[in-house]
C-alpha cells in the first residue's frame, strides 16, 4: 500500500482512488480514472511499486559429502530420486515379507492336507519325527 502511495505521489502512477479492504487476505482497490487502459495500470503497478518481488535463493546442500549450491529444479529432481529410492525399499521388504508368509501357508496347508502330522504321532523319537516331516514334504520339494 506504500509502496503504491508513493507511486503516486512520485507521479509515475494516475490514479484515481486506492481503497484498502485488507483483512485476512490482501486486497487493495485501485480505481483508475477515466481514459487510462487497465492493463497498462497493471504493468505500472509491477513496474514502479511493491506488487510483485523476486525472491532469489541460495539453497546448499551437502552432496557426496561435499557443500554444493543446487536450483530449486535440482533440489526436487534429488528429493524425488530419493524418495523413489526408500519407496522402491519398502515394497522389498513387504513383497520379502508377503512372500514368506504365502511359503509358510503353503506349509501349512501341505502340512494340513497330506496329513504328515498322522505321520508324526506314530514316531518315538526326535530323529524319527524329523525324518517323517521331510519325507512327507519331499513330493513337494523344487529342484
Amino acid at each position: 500500500m506504500a509502496s503504491i502511495e508513493d507511486a503516486v505521489r512520485k507521479g509515475k502512477l494516475k490514479v484515481k482512488s486506492i481503497n484498502d479492504f485488507t483483512s485476512e487476505n490482501v486486497e487493495i482497490e485501485i480505481k483508475c480514472p477515466a481514459g487510462v487502459d487497465a492493463e497498462k495500470m497493471v504493468d505500472a503497478l509491477y513496474a514502479f511499486t511493491n506488487c510483485e518481488a523476486s525472491i532469489t535463493s541460495r539453497i546448499v546442500v551437502i552432496k557426496d559429502n561435499r557443500p554444493v549450491e543446487l536450483t530449486v529444479s535440482e533440489v526436487l529432481r534429488e528429493n524425488t530420486e530419493q524418495l523413489v529410492a526408500v519407496l522402491k525399499r519398502e515394497l522389498e521388504l513387504r513383497e520379502k515379507k508377503l512372500l514368506d508368509e504365502l511359503h509358510y501357508r503353503t506349509l501349512e496347508r501341505i502340512f494340513i492336507e497330506e496329513r504328515i502330522y498322522k505321520k508324526i504321532e506314530q514316531c518315538k523319537t526326535n530323529e524319527a519325527v524329523t525324518a517323517a516331516v521331510y519325507e512327507g514334504f519331499k513330493p513337494f520339494k523344487q529342484n
